[in-house]
């Protein structure tokens, strides 16, 4: 199992689902997806700082669309993979804008390039994840996400076509050139995403006091909690269906119902909470165990149709980030808070916000509110880091 984090990467809205493939690409678990023919680097090597090279059939490559290159192997052959958003294609010659960094050396003649968006992983207990990062056209403020169940060969199977998922990272579309910021954590059991618009100080940010919108998608193993009924292996998909900024999808999906039969049935998620609390209060809440140690909250999947489904396996609930008086002992959950739990470490995030009119909020990861105010107060996500 190798899992892989990126956080707030840098780069900008055209050149973000490189970012993004690449960083889900540093985990050993999830591999290309071979959709379009793949090619190879043809006539010269390419050597660090390169920005275009010539390959052996741009069939399939088009402006916009990702190259991924292999050092001295075939497709999902070797570690360390990079990724490359294309600028511009003339015949056989291909450009982009990022020079690779080539980390295993120069790329030669007849390395593999991977052509396309789409990536898989399969859990251990055997739920298929795939993913195309460019379901749709990437807009300069949203990027569109197909996810299916199974692959047969090459080919995705059994799309989700209830709406997106999409990441919005803009209220009013911006321009493909403005700062945008990714999050990405991949393994064996699950996939997060989270793209965050300009902030406050940058170019086209939504509010020059709370900076831009910033969403997440979501898929994750479920730990079944009658696995002598629980015929199918599913993976949990969180996600935002609509286009908008505003976070406010508050279902899920199951990638199959306990009798693998149905496909994408919809659900819930639940978890340990206070039965009340503000937001926007300095009060605080104890997460803490007898022994001091950190206790972190499961994600409860309820599908609509079976009820009581499972836990999410590497996603844990942080509650709301709240301000922490200073006569308080007990540290609150606070954002880059990091735990080791199961023999696997997590780290808290923030992994959505609204911003504007669209300051309260709630969304299927829970209530969460800018309050007009730093830090961001809420909800927390516990996600697997290295």
């Amino acid at each position: 199992m190798g899992i892989s984090f990126l956080e707030d990467a840098i780069t900008t809205g055209a050149k973000v689902q490189g970012v993004i493939k690449q960083a889900i690409h540093a985990s050993s678990d999830w591999t290309h997806v071979p959709v379009a023919a793949s090619t190879s680097v043809a006539t010269a090597p390419v050597a660090a700082g390169a920005q275009s090279c010539t390959v052996a059939s741009a069939t399939g490559i088009v402006v916009g669309g990702c190259l991924t290159f292999w050092r001295a192997a075939a497709i999902n052959g070797a570690a360390t993979p990079e990724c490359r958003i294309v600028t511009a294609v003339n015949g056989t010659t291909i450009s982009w804008a990022d020079p690779l960094t080539c980390p295993q050396g120069t790329y030669q003649v007849g390395d593999a390039i991977g052509v396309g968006m789409t990536v898989t992983a399969t859990t251990t207990r055997g739920a298929v994840m795939v993913v195309d990062l460019a379901d749709a056209a990437i807009t300069a403020g949203r990027m569109q996400v197909g996810v299916y169940n199974g692959l047969s060969g090459s080919t995705p199977q059994n799309k989700y076509t209830g709406g997106g998922p999409h990441v919005t990272w803009k209220q009013v579309l911006g321009a493909a050139t403005d700062v945008v910021r990714a999050t990405v954590s991949a393994g064996k059991e699950h996939l997060f995403v989270a793209i965050e618009g300009p902030r406050a100080s940058e170019t086209n940010a939504d509010s020059t006091s709370l900076g831009s919108t910033k969403q997440c998608f979501v898929l994750c193993d479920v730990n079944p909690y009658y696995p002598g009924q629980d015929l199918a292996p599913a993976f949990c998909l969180i996600r935002n269906s609509g286009t908008s900024y505003a976070c406010n999808n508050q279902n899920i999906v199951v990638s199959k119902d306990y009798t693998g039969q149905a496909n994408w049935p919809t659900g819930w998620l639940e978890s340990v909470d206070r039965i009340s609390d503000n937001a926007g209060s300095a009060t605080t809440f104890n997460a803490r165990g007898l022994d001091g140690s950190l206790v972190l909250k499961p994600w409860v999947v309820m599908e609509d149709a079976a009820g009581w489904r499972g836990t999410l396996t590497r996603f844990f609930w942080g509650g709301r980030a709240s301000v922490l008086a200073a006569a308080d002992p007990i540290p609150t959950v606070a954002v880059g808070m990091t735990e080791t739990y199961g023999g696997v470490n997590y780290k808290c995030i923030a992994p959505q916000r609204g911003v504007g009119t669209q300051v309260n909020r709630t969304s299927i990861i829970g209530d969460f509110n800018n309050y007009s105010a730093t830090p961001f107060a809420g909800p927390l996500l516990f996600v697997p880091v290295p």
